[in-house]
C-alpha cells in the first residue's frame, strides 16, 4: 500500500489530515491503536483559519463548496488560503 493511500485510510477512518513528514511504519501504527497521536498537518491552521472565517461571513459567501477544509486537500487549502489572503 502506498504511503498516499495510506493518509487517506488515516483521514477517512480516524478524521485526522497527518503530516506529510509521517513514515509508513507511524501511520500503520496509529491505525493499529498502538499510537493514540500522531504528527497533524501543518496546513491544518489555514483549515481553522478559513473555517472561521466562512462561518464569520458565511452570508456574503458563494462558496463552491459546505465550507468543511477538512473535505479538503492541503493543496486546495493552501490555494483557498492564498486566494482570501490575497483578497483581504
Amino acid at each position: 500500500m502506498k504511503l498516499q493511500e495510506l493518509r487517506h485510510i488515516v483521514w477517512s477512518q480516524m478524521g485526522v489530515r497527518v503530516s506529510s513528514s509521517c513514515s509508513e511504519e507511524e501511520l500503520r501504527d496509529f491505525l493499529d491503536y498502538k499510537t493514540s497521536s500522531i504528527k497533524e498537518s501543518e496546513v491544518n491552521n489555514y483549515r481553522d483559519e478559513l473555517i472561521e472565517f466562512i462561518e464569520k461571513n458565511r452570508g456574503r459567501l458563494s462558496l463552491p463548496c459546505n465550507g468543511n477544509c477538512y473535505e479538503h486537500t492541503d493543496t486546495t487549502v493552501r490555494f483557498c488560503h492564498n486566494q482570501l489572503t490575497e483578497d483581504t
